[in-house]
């Protein structure tokens, strides 16, 4: 494997801004397999594309045992059709998770934007009763 085909730690950890921690804990759970050249880690391209899939997911708040599963199952080259069903089926349940989510934010957003307001409206009061 020449230079141009393979990673080191710190090339990761930099590249996707995760720490040398995280990315030793990917693997000690068998998210990333890197090979190995004595202490050193060598990550391959596969390494890199998968470990950009697990933090996809995380960011998308499935845990790293169903970002493994999802990724096992879809890179598979003899996956079933039931088996993307399936995985289509979790992906569409995080997202209306996600969409439940979003709504509730926006709910506490104009929550806040109405205390803000409240409060705003007393300093002012305050301040012009100060002015008398």
């Amino acid at each position: 494997m020449s230079d141009t085909d393979s990673y080191r730690i710190g090339d990761l950890a930099d590249e996707f801004n995760i720490s040398l921690r995280s990315l030793r804990f990917y693997e000690a759970r068998g998210l990333i397999h890197p090979k190995r050249n004595g202490s050193q880690r060598i990550y391959s391209h596969a390494d890199r594309a998968r470990l950009q899939l697990i933090l996809h997911f995380k960011t998308l708040g499935f845990s790293l045992l169903e970002a493994k599963e999802i990724i096992e199952v879809y890179d598979r080259p003899d996956v079933e059709r039931s088996h993307l069903v399936s995985i289509q089926a979790r992906l569409r349940d995080q997202e209306q998770f996600l969409r439940m989510q979003a709504d509730e934010i926006e709910r506490c957003l104009h929550v806040m934007d109405e205390t803000i307001a409240g409060v705003e409206e007393k300093i002012r009061r305050s301040a012009s009763a100060d002015m008398k």
